[in-house]
């Protein structure tokens, strides 16, 4: 931002006028990614497989690359396979503390666009199992603004 500022001397009584020019703000493109929803059956008996839809948007003004994370913890594991569209691809993870995770990266969304990720999870004894899905900007697109908290969702799964 530049500012100009112009000093003007008034003849008649010889004032001195201060002149500031502000600068013109223009909106800054970004990205504001979202975990919009999770869907899928509320319960599940041990055992059995279900199917889950993590849905992801992107409501800034310029596409963004993404990483996803959904985690698989509690009573329930990941499973079968995995349906990502939008140049994602997706890999399982097992780490300490949970059963599994998804980790997707590669792909962009387009800004005001959205991507559905199809994922399974098994019930594996009595209790509840949680989805936590989180996604984040990846590589050089930042993420600003918006509602950081809209990052992480989490979905529960009684099992039976």
């Amino acid at each position: 931002m530049k500012r100009v500022y112009r000093i003007a001397l008034v003849a008649s009584g010889m004032v001195a006028a201060l002149l500031v020019q502000t600068p013109t703000l223009r909106a800054q493109a970004v990205a504001e990614l979202s975990v919009s929803s999770i869907s899928g059956p509320t319960e599940l008996s041990a055992g059995l497989s279900g199917t889950f839809k993590v849905t992801i948007e992107n409501n800034g003004s310029i596409a963004a690359p993404i990483e996803l994370h959904i985690i698989f913890a509690g009573a329930i594991d990941q499973t079968d396979r995995i349906v990502a569209g939008a140049g994602l691809a997706c890999e399982v993870l097992h780490d300490a503390g949970i059963n599994a995770a998804v980790r997707c990266t590669g792909g962009q969304i387009a800004a005001g666009g959205a991507q559905t990720i199809i994922v399974q999870g098994r019930g594996q004894t009595a209790g509840v199992g949680k989805l936590v899905a989180t996604i984040n900007a990846s590589g050089a697109v930042q993420e600003f603004g918006g509602d950081p908290g809209n990052n992480l969702r989490q979905f529960n799964v009684t099992i039976k």
